[in-house]
């Protein structure tokens, strides 16, 4: 009852001590001492504080680091999305940019002999196999 008293004496000594039970993993120490010393009576109170308190914030911790993980996941997307808009976005300007090059008549359309003379040049073969069309 000594202990007891030590450790759940005063108002404060209780709070730290049920801080101390909760966040360091030390209370079947502290359970087990007041079960056996002082009444089983206890027994009950930590059957119900062990599986609510304890693994509940356990469970609320998990919670937030997965909410966090999931937010994450979702800036992440959005970053693409927007990284994949400005890829198409200079892809086409500089196929544009291609093609007016190409366009030596100047009429707006590429000519068989065009596009032909476009395709040998190694660096426009390159380029098109990097985007996935076979020339």
């Amino acid at each position: 009852r000594t202990w007891v008293n030590h450790m759940f004496g005063s108002g404060d000594r209780a709070l730290y001590t049920m801080f101390e039970m909760t966040f360091s993993g030390c209370w079947p120490g502290y359970a087990s001492r007041i079960v056996k010393e002082v009444s089983p009576v206890y027994a009950a109170f930590f059957a119900l504080y062990v599986p609510i308190v304890i693994f509940g914030m356990i469970n609320i911790i998990s919670a937030l680091f997965v909410k966090e993980a999931i937010q994450q996941t979702s800036l992440d997307k959005q970053i693409m999305v927007e990284h994949n808009a400005k890829h198409e976005k200079r892809l086409k300007k500089d196929l544009k940019d291609l093609f007016e090059v190409a366009d030596t008549s100047g009429d707006g359309h590429l000519s068989m002999q065009e596009m032909h003379e476009l395709l040998l040049q190694p660096k426009v073969r390159h380029w098109l196999s990097e985007m996935g069309v076979d020339s």
